[in-house]
């Protein structure tokens, strides 16, 4: 009897198939004292360089001895790329700051400078959907105590907010 559960069990975890999921997370930080938005785009690190090798056909190998020297400069064009905003229907430049890699997770840093009050934000985002059609990109916008969540997808990849800090 137990070795036919065993056998059924097998059957039914090998039958059911796995669901994936895309996502990646972003925080959009308004720091009042310097007037800059704060970025962090928390991703997995083997979709980030799943997409990457898709279009250049390179290899990053992130946090690993033998990561590719021009690493930062292939994130940073595939990010400005992708990822887009604008306050007050003015074009800002995202500033790529670099980098980390943690356990299976890459942390890409960025800095929106010169952006005024209330924040109106236009963000457009096409992170990874590419490569992945179920890739969702969830925004937590913070200005002062106002706190927002926004997720684009390639379905849905831009959305405007107005942030009033407090």
């Amino acid at each position: 009897m137990k070795s036919l559960l065993s056998i059924l069990f097998v059957f039914f975890a090998v039958s059911v198939k796995a669901h994936p999921f895309y996502v990646s997370i972003a925080t959009l930080h308004y720091n009042q004292e310097s007037r800059a938005l704060e970025i962090t785009l928390k991703v997995f690190t083997d979709d980030l360089e799943a997409s990457i090798k898709n279009l250049t056909k390179k290899t990053l190998n992130l946090g690993f001895d033998n990561q590719l020297k021009d690493s930062k400069s292939i994130l940073e064009t595939y990010c400005s790329e992708t990822i887009n905003i604008s306050n007050a229907n003015k074009s800002k430049t995202m500033n790529f700051l670099g980098f980390e890699n943690e356990d299976d997770v890459t942390y890409l840093y960025f800095e929106v400078g010169n952006i005024a009050v209330p924040l109106d934000l236009d963000v457009s985002c096409t992170f990874l959907t590419e490569t992945f059609d179920e890739q969702v990109t969830i925004f937590n916008l913070e200005c002062g105590e106002v706190k927002k969540t926004v997720y684009t997808n390639k379905n849905s990849s831009s959305f405007n907010e107005v942030l009033n800090c407090q």
